[in-house]
């Protein structure tokens, strides 16, 4: 917007510029400029610092203590190093330095590093971050049960100093031990030695279609009619959110903590509280909501047989090129494992390019029967 003439006569681009570099004085104090994580510039928000008159922390201190970001020559990547910072996750324990193993070697052959951003984690080590995240509850909903409670999920996402990455569990592995390759590791943080956890699978998430996954699939000979006829579905069902009581239920777990909040409600046994006129009116906002995601973005969700899975790499080496192991486990109802087998197609999101769009064969191998609600991928090909 800048190169129209009345906005560089207004001197935007230089006001701009000045609360960056001198920073932006809010009742008498005077806030810096110190960082943004991925999210908040999506929002145009940015964290301002105010520097204590002791000197005790200055904004050049806290990037410092961050991590080693010296080596970081492009500004865009330098940014988004520190943003890495910044991301929202939770603390766990505090890792001793015998505990972890960093800069081990990636996978390599014939030129692709099968093992990028990929590291593993003890079955001791992971249950302890997982009884670390239980005492928090900073994640437990109000349908939690002890089954869902006591299973300890294979695979974690996870922030570790300049580390970022998954770690999945490990049977060769004992005691406290984490292993941590060189590609997952963006820069050297020295002060950070508390674990942080993004995701964990504890459960799978249903998949979602979207305008690039929906173009990349017509490009390779899907039709138009099936996209079609997963809209009219999608339609339909959010239809039936205003009267079936099961229906909502279902979809709790995708309109947040209203969710929770209908959730709660069912629990209880307040009675005919579909009625509710505030229960209503929220039904229609979450509606017109998801009718304006399938509108401007496309996302419907894909039916029967799709699920949003984290990927790990096949440590034992088993799995053939062009094979995966996918083993879907319910913490719920755990007799109700489910191993898939034959054709599928996998694909990553964000989906830009064709290859990001590939078929594979799902086989059994007993050896990964330790990973669930995770897609492993072999180091083979």
């Amino acid at each position: 917007m800048f190169t129209r003439p009345e906005y560089r006569n207004a001197g935007f681009e230089g006001t701009i510029t000045n609360t960056f570099r001198e920073g932006v004085r809010v009742a008498g104090r005077l806030y810096k400029f110190l960082a943004f994580s991925n999210s908040s510039l999506k929002e145009g928000r940015f964290l301002f610092f105010h520097e204590p008159t002791d000197g005790s922390a200055t904004v050049e201190s806290i990037r410092i203590w961050m991590g080693d970001f010296s080596h970081i020559r492009c500004p865009a990547r330098y940014a988004a190093r520190m943003a890495q910072a910044l991301s929202s996750t939770i603390p766990t324990i505090d890792m001793e330095g015998n505990q972890v193993a960093m800069h081990c070697p990636d996978v390599k052959r014939n030129g692709y590093t099968f093992s990028d951003g990929v590291g593993t984690v003890s079955p001791d080590l992971a249950d302890a971050i997982w009884d670390s995240l239980r005492a928090g509850r900073t994640h437990v909903a109000v349908h939690q049960t002890k089954e869902r409670e006591a299973a300890t999920p294979s695979a974690f996402q996870i922030r570790f100093g300049g580390a970022k990455g998954m770690i999945s569990v490990d049977l060769n592995l004992h005691g406290r031990r984490m292993r941590l390759r060189k590609s997952m590791i963006k820069f050297e943080a020295p002060n950070c030695t508390i674990l942080e956890i993004a995701g964990h699978a504890l459960s799978w998430r249903n998949a979602y279609l979207n305008r690039q996954i929906i173009l990349i699939l017509e490009d390779l000979g899907v039709p138009a009619k099936v996209f079609l006829d997963i809209q009219r579905d999608c339609i339909r069902e959010l239809q039936l959110m205003q009267t079936d009581q099961h229906k909502v239920l279902d979809m709790a777990g995708n309109i947040g903590h209203f969710g929770n909040f209908v959730r709660m409600i069912a629990t209880v046994g307040v009675v005919n509280w579909m009625q509710n006129e505030f229960i209503q009116a929220s039904l229609d906002h979450v509606r017109l909501y998801f009718l304006k995601e399938i509108k401007y973005r496309a996302r419907m969700k894909i039916p029967d047989g799709a699920w949003t899975l984290f990927g790990v790499l096949d440590e034992t080496g088993t799995l053939k090129e062009g094979e995966v192991f996918v083993q879907l486990f319910d913490p719920d109802s755990p007799s109700d494992n489910k191993i898939l087998k034959g054709p599928v197609m996998v694909f990553r999101s964000p989906c830009l390019h064709p290859g990001d769009c590939q078929p594979a064969t799902a086989v059994e191998v007993p050896a990964l029967h330790h990973l669930r609600n995770v897609v492993v991928f072999s180091q083979n090909g």
